[in-house]
């Protein structure tokens, strides 16, 4: 009987302990592979979905997915990726004869912020047609900056800063067709 009431506490204690430092990594393992945001975009042209676009995802400049879309429908989500926190992520949208487009998202987050369920962010990317003699020089921005936004709790787009470049493409894109006789 003595040498069971001496075991038994020891077996109690040595079973908390692995079990609380096991729990501790799995805690760290799970909150380092969690996704904090998934990010759902599509395509458009003039108010209608676009076929046949290439989007790829970028981790810190390194190539992470590329998604093909080959059909869509309006208001069905042509692509989707689910982005880790503490990053930063490009994703790029192209088409065969039009203007590629470049989103950029920083997933950093404070560390007070539990993205358990991640975050959703929905947007749309409209492509247009390449023009000849174009002045490229705002094409190559970004169309958007995506951030989270710790007043709000959410992460949002810069609204003036894509309004800004949407604007001077707008205007590159009359000088073009006023430089083509259109």
């Amino acid at each position: 009987m003595k040498t069971n009431a001496f075991h038994t506490p020891f077996l109690i204690i040595l079973f908390f302990t692995f079990n609380f430092t096991g729990n501790i990594k799995a805690q760290a393992d799970k909150k380092d592979s969690l996704f904090c945001l998934e990010i759902i975009g599509i395509a458009m042209t003039d108010k209608a979905p676009l076929d046949g676009v290439d989007v790829k995802l970028y981790r810190e400049n390194e190539e992470m997915e590329m998604t093909e879309i080959t059909s869509v429908a309006y208001h069905e989500h042509s692509f989707m990726f689910k982005l880790a926190r503490d990053s930063y992520y490009t994703i790029e949208v192209s088409k065969e004869g039009y203007v590629t487009r470049i989103v950029t998202i920083s997933t950093k987050l404070p560390k007070d912020v539990i993205a358990d369920p991640p975050f959703t962010y929905e947007f749309e990317v409209n492509l247009f047609k390449a023009k000849k003699n174009m002045d490229d020089y705002y094409l190559d921005f970004p169309v958007a900056l995506i951030d989270y936004n710790v007043k709000k709790d959410v992460f949002e787009s810069h609204g003036k800063y894509t309004n800004y470049i949407k604007g001077k493409i707008d205007e590159a894109m009359r000088q073009t067709d006023e430089k083509n006789g259109h």
